[in-house]
C-alpha cells in the first residue's frame, strides 16, 4: 500500500478556526492552515501502545503467546499507516519527523526486515537512538533515555538550529515529557500538541491542554457534547486512526487474498480484532465493506485452508500454462511472424492438457501479457474487452 492509501477523508480538508475565547492568557492560537510543523515521536511509547491495541504480547511468556509472521505483518502495516497519517494531521505536511527509542530494546525487533531504523527511514522519518548502555545482567533499562534525547532535540531545534517551525507535535502520553511541553508553552511562541493513545495518556495533559475540541474537522467549545470520539484541540487521540488503518489493511488483505502464514491462531486473532476494532466501534463502513468483513468472520479454519489450497493449485496451474506458452511462442515464432490468441487457445491449449477452464486460462494469459517484454516478445491487442484477443510477435 502506498503512502497515499493512508490519507483518510477524516484527516483532510480541515477548516480550522481560532477559538472565540482566549483560554491561554495570551494571544489566541493562529490559524492552522499554513503552519510549518514538526513531529517528535516517543517511538517506544507509540510502538508498545499499538501492540496493546492489536493484542500482541510485547513479552511473550511461552510459545503460544509468540506472535505469528502474519500478526507482525499486520502490525508493521498499521504502524506504517499510523506514522504516515500523523504527517498529514494538518493540510501542510510535516516538515520533518524524528523518532526516539532504544531500538535494540523494542519488542520483536528481530521480526522487522529491514530493521526498525531502516523501516522508519523508508517512511521519511529520522530515527534517533540515544545509545545509552545498560547492564543486561541487572535487567535495568534506561527507560528515560529516549525521553531525555527527545527533549534535548526539541530545545536544540528551537534555540540552536532555529528551525522555521510554528507548531510541534509530541507523540507520547508519558508524563516525563510534561516539563518539555510546559517549557515550550511558557518560553516560546510555538504551538504544542500531544498525540497519544488515550489509555496511555497521563491525566495531567487532559487537565492542562483541554481547552477546545475538534470533531468533524471543526473547533467547538469544550462544553459541547461531542461523545466518546472527541479529539481535544491540543490532544490528538490516535485510536480512531489506528482503527481506520486496520480496517483498510484488513480489507486489502482479504480482497487480494494475502494469506501467507495465516494459520488457525492468526485467523482467530484477525477475526477477534475485526470485531473489536471495526464492527463493534463507530467506524464508517460502506455496505460492501461490511459484507466482506461479515463474510470473512463466518469462515472457520478448515474452510479457509480448503480455499487456500484451491488458490495454490490455481497459481501452480497458471505457472504451468505460462511455461507451455513461452516455450510454444519461442518455437512458433522462429518460422512465423506472429501467433494469435485464437491459435493459442483453440490449437495449443487443448494439447497441453492443463486442468483449468478457458476463462481461467484467459486470466493466466492476461497476467503473462503484463510482463511479456521480459521474455523478448511484444503483444498487439485487438480489443479492450475482458477476453484477451491479439497477436504475439518477437520484440524488435
Amino acid at each position: 500500500m502506498s503512502r497515499n492509501d493512508y490519507i483518510f477523508s477524516e484527516l483532510t480538508n480541515w477548516e480550522a478556526h481560532p477559538p472565540e475565547t482566549n483560554y491561554l492568557g495570551s494571544s489566541p492560537p493562529r490559524q492552522l492552515l499554513k503552519l510549518n510543523y514538526a513531529i517528535y515521536l516517543d517511538f517506544d511509547n507509540i510502538y508498545n501502545g499499538l501492540l496493546d491495541i492489536l493484542n500482541i504480547k510485547a513479552k511473550p511468556k511461552n510459545k503460544d503467546e509468540k506472535p505469528t509472521d502474519f500478526q507482525i505483518y499486520i502490525f508493521r502495516e498499521v504502524l506504517k499507516c499510523l506514522i504516515s497519517s500523523l504527517s498529514i494531521v494538518f493540510p501542510e505536511r510535516a516538515k520533518y519527523i524524528k523518532a526516539f527509542a532504544e531500538y535494540e530494546n523494542l519488542p520483536h525487533k528481530g521480526r522487522f526486515n529491514p530493521n526498525i531504523p531502516s523501516f522508519l527511514y523508508n517512511l521519511g522519518v529520522k530515527p534517533v537512538n540515544p545509545f545509552v548502555a545498560y547492564s543486561r545482567n541487572s535487567g535495568k533499562e534506561n527507560k528515560n533515555a529516549s525521553d531525555i534525547a527527545l527533549s534535548l532535540e526539541v530545545v536544540s531545534d528551537i534555540l540552536i538550529k532555529k528551525n522555521p517551525i510554528d507548531l510541534i507535535i509530541i507523540a507520547s502520553g508519558d508524563i516525563d515529557l510534561y516539563p518539555l511541553v510546559s517549557w515550550i508553552r511558557e518560553y516560546t511562541d510555538k504551538e504544542v500538541f500531544i498525540a497519544s493513545f488515550e489509555n496511555r495518556l497521563n491525566n495531567i495533559y487532559k487537565e492542562v491542554l483541554d481547552f477546545f475540541a475538534i470533531e468533524k474537522n471543526k473547533f467547538i467549545t469544550s462544553t459541547g457534547n461531542i461523545g466518546k470520539e472527541e479529539v481535544f484541540k491540543y490532544l490528538i487521540f490516535l485510536e480512531k486512526t489506528v482503527k481506520l488503518c486496520f480496517k483498510d489493511i484488513v480489507l486489502s488483505v482479504i480482497r487480494n487474498n494475502i494469506k501467507f502464514g495465516l494459520d488457525e491462531k492468526s485467523l482467530k486473532w484477525l477475526q477477534s480484532n475485526i470485531n473489536k476494532l471495526i464492527l463493534s466501534r463507530k467506524i464508517k463502513l460502506y455496505s460492501k465493506e461490511k459484507d466482506i468483513l461479515s463474510e470473512f468472520l463466518k469462515k472457520d479454519f478448515k474452510e479457509f485452508k480448503k480455499e487456500k489450497n484451491t488458490n495454490k493449485k490455481e497459481i501452480n496451474l497458471c505457472e504451468k500454462f505460462k511455461e507451455k506458452l513461452i516455450k510454444g511462442l519461442k518455437n512458433w515464432l522462429k518460422s512465423h511472424n506472429e501467433a494469435t490468441t485464437g491459435l493459442i487457445m483453440k490449437s495449443w491449449f487443448p494439447k497441453w492438457k492443463i486442468d483449468i477452464s478457458e476463462d481461467e486460462a484467459n486470466k493466466c494469459l492476461e497476467s503473462i501479457i503484463k510482463d511479456i517484454e521480459k521474455y523478448n516478445f511484444e503483444f498487439e491487442r485487438d480489443t479492450q474487452d475482458s477476453l484477451v484477443i491479439g497477436k504475439f510477435r518477437l520484440k524488435n
